[in-house]
């Protein structure tokens, strides 16, 4: 994508996150271990929301989750343990019939409270936690 132009996102229907490129891309950007490029990635999708909805929450604590990601490469548990849980208290609050973006906010908080309690060492190279939309 060296040289072409990103195209400015704009808010999906969360359930027709297939649809959605910026979303998928930060996914793949994350699983790759690119947290910092998967936040770049999501941000721009997270702000064509209004800020209280749902679909706000879930990209922000996703975007809370690459953050983590970054520390974890930087081999900052502190950073980990501190994003991860900024991370759980967003998805916490979501309801988990709504299955925004495919993924499930019970799921995410709880990969996020266990990188709060347990973060990758600086051994790690990275989260070890890959995002599976369904």
């Amino acid at each position: 994508m060296y040289g072409q132009e990103d195209l400015p996102p704009y808010a999906v229907e969360p359930t027709h996150w297939r649809d959605c490129k910026a979303f998928l891309h930060g996914v793949d950007l994350f699983n790759h271990g690119y947290y910092w490029e998967a936040h770049e990635a999501w941000e721009g999708l997270w702000r064509a929301y209004p800020p209280e909805s749902n679909a706000a929450r879930l990209l922000q604590g996703l975007i809370k989750l690459a953050a983590a990601g970054v520390k974890a490469r930087e081999g900052r548990a502190r950073g980990v343990s501190r994003h991860a849980a900024r991370a759980r208290a967003l998805f916490a609050g979501l309801p988990e019939e709504a299955k925004l973006f495919g993924v499930s906010p019970d799921k995410l908080a709880t990969a996020a409270a266990r990188l709060t309690t347990e973060p990758p060492g600086p051994e790690l190279d990275g989260l070890k936690l890959v995002l599976r939309p369904e």
